[in-house]
């Protein structure tokens, strides 16, 4: 069963399955944020979707995968190395964490700031409207694979007052259309396609990356966020 979810501008409604096959006939499950009727918001495995004679484009309710799925052996060691680079995320070594991925890190910025309000948009603004976060650290990360693929990786960091207030937040900023943090200057804009998120108590992170260069593929997308999102605050 699929679920759907709006693919152009004109309200006409395409089927998703929750999974792709690739150029080699593995089945992969879809990752990315949820649409509000619940399908993942990444497009199958071509990429796009016919609409009306065209193809279905990023924008309000609609993104398109932009990164390619590698052969299954390379995917294989993608989820081999992402194990030992969660290892060393969780201990906030990140240059270790990117190096075991042979990734390379060549740009970094980072900023704190004490409020949430101003630098996040949507429905996300307005939570933060209604609940004040404690404080706010982002960080934008480019990293060049071992094929010379450039990716762009967005941390955010919110410490909210109580529990309660950054399950909201979570459970809100899970969902694709509804908005999120503003990234730092200089970040490719989310899609949405690649996307982790976590909550420890009153902290909630949320991990996104894009290509930025080169041709990265899926596997090395989503694993970029499944380690980042693991990073412990600053």
């Amino acid at each position: 069963m699929t679920d759907s979810v709006r693919c152009s501008q004109l309200g006409e409604v395409c089927e998703m399955p929750d999974f792709f096959t690739d150029e080699n006939g593995v089945v992969h499950p879809l990752t990315g944020k949820k649409s509000k009727s619940g399908a993942v918001v990444a497009l199958a495995a071509a990429g796009v979707i016919a609409v009306g004679g065209g193809a279905a484009t990023g924008g309000a309710g609609a993104a398109v995968s932009a990164g390619s799925s590698t052969g299954s052996g390379a995917a294989q060691a993608i989820r081999a190395r992402t194990k030992g680079s969660k290892d060393s995320a969780r201990k906030g070594r990140h240059d270790e964490a990117w190096h075991r991925m042979s990734w390379k890190t060549v740009k970094r910025l980072a900023k704190q700031e004490l409020r949430c309000g101003p630098y996040s948009y949507g429905e996300v603004q307005q939570f933060f409207v209604r609940n004040p976060c404690r404080s706010l650290d982002r960080m934008l990360v480019h990293v060049t694979d071992d094929g010379g693929n450039k990716l762009a990786v967005m941390v955010t960091w919110v410490r909210m007052p109580k529990t309660a207030t950054a399950q909201g937040l979570r459970r809100l900023a899970d969902e694709y259309g509804t908005g999120c943090v503003t990234p730092l200057p200089g970040a490719p804009k989310p899609t949405g396609q690649h996307y982790k998120s976590r909550r420890s108590g009153a902290l909630v992170v949320i991990a996104e990356a894009e290509p930025v260069g080169g041709r990265p593929s899926r596997e090395a997308l989503d694993a970029a966020t499944d380690i980042a999102v693991l990073f412990p605050p600053p």
